[in-house]
């Protein structure tokens, strides 16, 4: 059973991570309020924020140069929903840039691979599994890390598995934009 983690001891793995940092992203949408109105200017068609993403950037920036990796697999149906188009443009591109390894996995694939029962989670340093917790809406519920063993080995198998499959993501956007 998943152990609950206090919003600080969760944000405190981002800082005493050594050496990896992977995310599994498998909703279409989630419900960030600190990113609505930015979100609501990409749907106008406004132009990107200077700061759109820049903590987050430097965040990965720093860890890069201290020699760590941090990589993301994103699963996506297609077509893109707005909000996976406003993620990738307005997100990913400067996540990339910034030294994050981002690979993304079409939905019905990943399905393909057995894992339509996964959810999101981040695992630190092949040893701390923390699952995602989201309600129906997508707002982001909390952390938990999980406990389990088997379920463990499972994820971490997975990652394996997605990291094999998935396609870089500026590959995607080269072969999405090009259609």
């Amino acid at each position: 059973m998943p152990t609950p983690l206090a919003p600080a001891e969760f944000g405190a793995m981002f800082e005493s991570f050594k050496s990896s940092a992977f995310r599994l992203e498998t909703l279409d949408q989630y419900k960030v309020p600190e990113e609505a109105a930015e979100f609501q200017r990409f749907l106008d068609g406004e132009p990107l924020s200077q700061n759109q993403n820049r903590d987050w950037c430097d965040f990965v920036s720093e860890a890069i140069k201290n020699g760590k990796r941090m990589t993301r697999v994103r699963i996506i149906p297609v077509p893109l929903t707005s909000y996976l188009r406003f993620e990738f443009e307005w997100g990913y591109a400067y996540s990339a840039a910034a030294g994050e390894q981002i690979l993304v996995l079409e939905r019905t694939a990943a399905d393909g691979l057995g894992i339509s029962d996964v959810r999101d989670f981040w695992l630190f340093d092949d040893e701390t599994i923390v699952r995602m917790l989201y309600g129906d809406d997508g707002r982001f519920n909390g952390g938990a890390r999980e406990n389990d063993a088997a379920t463990k080995a499972r994820l971490m198998n997975l990652r394996d598995t997605l990291l094999r499959e998935a396609v870089p993501f500026r590959e995607y956007l080269k072969r999405v934009r090009s259609a």
